[in-house]
């Protein structure tokens, strides 16, 4: 069955960044496409003094359903890719392109950011593998529980304030938010494997047989265990940090006052995450539910997105690929 072009909603102005289209998914592609209203109402992109037109993102597919599916994988890797929702949180509208009607390809303008390239990228390697697509949309459903402006964690733009919500509502949400963000680490098969007979630690140190388990996927699944990650502390330590404080190895270089944020080895990183998936917020919610917070969210969530970007080959995708400057 031949192709058919399909509107994806969203649309490019810094492609000259990157290699060029098409990219190819699981039965599809996209290519970017300079349509007539982009000629004549003057949509440009001025890029270190030349200026490129925006395009189009299309979909070239067999069925309006498969275009549509390919439209939520990149609206979830565009979640992925910047870490939060959209300041609109709406899924783009696709639309089957009738290339004989001059109307209608002048209404199309999609919605644009940095790195679209990127995301269509992201999108098109995923489609071949299931783990990828469920670990892409679970991490979208988790930011539609609880997602914050990336402003709202500036060290510069933070102010100190309570954080701890007496709504019942919002707690459950922050529960869900972590258990959905861990199950996209669980998706990876990089989440920590230990038992009561054989715990992550033993006397406060690492019990060696679940640190060189644990280490050796995370090697072989790409991730660079030299980089550490950094966990957001704010404020007053909450009930959750007195119970059980995180293995910071160093603060954090921006960290300041009461704003306490440290860098934390990736493996310490995922047993905190796997404690405030199983201890806190699975199953019955206890006391210390009732110290959940979008901080505590965020850095899980985080952290499943570090993972999910690295394993694909995206993490930090610019410093290590050869784009045009």
């Amino acid at each position: 069955m031949a192709l058919q072009k399909y509107f994806s909603g969203f649309s490019v102005f810094d492609y000259i960044f990157y290699g060029p289209p098409p990219f190819y998914g699981k039965g599809w592609n996209i290519i970017f496409e300079k349509m007539d209203n982009l000629n004549k109402n003057g949509s440009l992109a001025i890029i270190n003094g030349t200026q490129y037109p925006t395009k189009n993102v299309i979909i070239n597919a067999n069925s309006l359903e498969r275009a549509k599916y390919v439209t939520e994988l990149l609206f979830a890797a565009k979640c992925l890719y910047m870490g939060e929702l959209s300041l609109f949180h709406q899924m783009p509208v696709t639309l089957q392109i009738n290339t004989s009607d001059t109307f209608q390809q002048k209404s199309l303008i999609g919605e644009s950011c940095n790195g679209v390239p990127v995301i269509c990228m992201i999108a098109a390697k995923a489609s071949y593998r299931k783990e990828y697509q469920y670990a892409l949309f679970k991490h979208l459903t988790s930011l539609e529980l609880i997602s914050s402006d990336s402003i709202v964690f500036d060290p510069s733009e933070w102010t100190p304030g309570k954080y701890v919500s007496l709504s019942i509502d919002y707690r459950v949400k922050c529960a869900y938010a972590i258990v959905i963000a861990y199950s996209v680490i669980e998706e990876l098969s990089l989440e920590p494997r230990a038992s009561e007979k054989s715990p992550s630690y033993i006397d406060g140190k690492w019990n060696p047989i679940v640190k060189n388990e644990l280490e050796g996927r995370l090697v072989k699944a790409g991730i660079n265990l030299e980089e550490t990650f950094p966990w957001i502390l704010r404020d007053t330590p909450t009930k959750l940090e007195r119970v059980r404080k995180p293995r910071i190895k160093s603060k954090a270089n921006w960290a300041f006052g009461k704003i306490r944020d440290g860098e934390i080895e990736v493996i310490d990183a995922l047993t905190r995450a796997s404690w405030l998936r199983s201890k806190v917020s699975a199953h019955k919610l206890r006391e210390l539910a009732s110290s959940l917070n979008y901080y505590e969210v965020n850095n899980v969530q985080r952290l499943a997105r570090r993972l999910l970007l690295e394993k694909m080959g995206f993490w930090k995708y610019e410093d290590n690929e050869s784009v045009i400057t």
